[in-house]
């Protein structure tokens, strides 16, 4: 059974909370810092807006238990609506982020896992973060790391992504039940990068409660690939 050693501390730096007056600290040494957009949706409130999901009502996503009724590639749509429309046009994905870390990076807010996105203008380490959840925009933030982390992440074209997240669940499961991994009333988390250097987009999975990788196949190909974190 391959190490399942602690997740890489640069899923928990992605983003700090925006919410106004709120002292959590991040769960990182690294200094980043967040700025609200005014007008915008933020993670303070209840930001769910059910008008965001497009098409009408009776096409909408059913509510479930995480936030996840739809696939993260089906999610990603209403994400790059909202980064393209209220961060800039020129907005690229970089990642699908594991939904406990940035719900716990956000001070452990009272909303369902869904999905988290990343995106960025090529060049900027300023980081547009987008959750939605059953179809929904749910919130929003704007943050910015004052240091390049690593791997440094290269944008993702959603067209070269073959595998999505029933897909790559689904093959964890097949794992799981090789290694003698107990996923029963747990729901693990993904992440979707591009890393430099690395062998194309990868989805991993992660355990939330432990924050530790646990597997990772291309996400074009479904070959298992190694932890890119490493």
């Amino acid at each position: 059974m391959r190490s399942t050693t602690g997740f890489l501390s640069v899923l928990v730096i992605a983003v700090v909370t925006a919410c106004a007056g709120d002292t959590t600290p991040a769960p990182t040494s690294l200094p980043i810092t967040t700025t609200l957009i005014p007008g915008l949706p933020n993670f303070g409130a209840s930001t769910t807006q059910p008008g965001a999901y497009p098409g009408p009502a009776s096409a909408r996503p059913t509510p479930s238990r995480d936030g996840r009724s739809q696939s993260a590639m089906t999610g990603y749509k209403v994400a790059l609506q909202a980064a393209q429309a209220r961060f800039s046009p020129e907005a690229k994905l970089y990642a699908v982020l594991p939904s406990s870390i940035m719900i716990s990076n956000l001070g452990g807010l009272p909303v369902l896992s869904g999905w988290f996105y990343r995106f960025k203008i090529a060049g900027s380490r300023r980081e547009f973060i987008v959750q939605v959840v059953d179809g929904n925009l749910s919130g929003t933030t704007l943050a910015e790391a004052a240091v390049d982390v690593k791997p440094i992440e290269l944008p993702i074209d959603p067209a070269q992504v073959k595998l999505d997240s029933p897909q790559v669940f689904a093959q964890f499961e097949k794992f799981a039940a090789q290694q003698n991994i107990k996923i029963s009333g747990t729901t693990y988390d993904l992440e979707l990068i591009n890393p430099q250097g690395g062998s194309g987009y990868v989805w991993s999975v992660v355990d939330p409660a432990a924050r530790r990788w646990l597997y990772s196949i291309s996400a074009t190909s479904g070959a298992e690939v190694p932890n890119p974190h490493q």
